[in-house]
C-alpha cells in the first residue's frame, strides 16, 4: 500500500475511522527533516500496508487537523499515539532499539 495523502476534510474519515493502526506524518515544504522521512514512510507502508495504514497531511494547507490534534512544530518529529497504544523496542523498527507503538 502507498502513502496516502489526507486533507481537513478527510483526516477523520482517513485517520479516526480507519480499520488500521494509522501513522500519521504532519509535513511542510519547507520542512528539511520532513523530506528526508518521507522515503522511511513510503517504504513502511509498503512493507506494513495490510497491517497500518501511513498517511500524510500538509500542516500548512491544513491548519485545522494540526491544530485539533496538537501539533505546534515539526521538528523534531513528534509522536502522538492511541490510548491503548504502548512504546515498545520493536523489530519493526527502521532503527534497533527506537521506540515504537504496539496496539494492545
Amino acid at each position: 500500500m502507498t502513502t496516502i495523502v489526507v486533507t481537513d476534510q478527510t483526516f477523520d474519515t482517513e485517520v479516526n475511522q480507519s480499520n488500521l493502526p494509522v501513522v500519521v506524518d504532519f509535513w511542510a515544504e519547507w520542512c528539511g527533516p520532513c523530506k528526508q522521512i518521507a522515503p522511511i514512510l513510503e517504504e513502511l507502508s509498503n512493507k506494513m500496508g495490510n497491517q497500518i495504514k501511513v498517511v500524510t497531511i500538509d500542516a500548512d494547507s491544513n491548519p485545522d487537523t494540526a491544530n485539533k490534534v496538537g501539533i505546534r512544530g515539526l521538528y523534531p518529529p513528534a509522536l502522538k499515539h492511541h490510548p491503548k497504544a504502548t512504546l515498545q523496542t520493536s523489530p519493526v523498527s527502521l532503527d534497533p532499539g527506537v521506540p515504537c507503538l504496539k496496539v494492545n
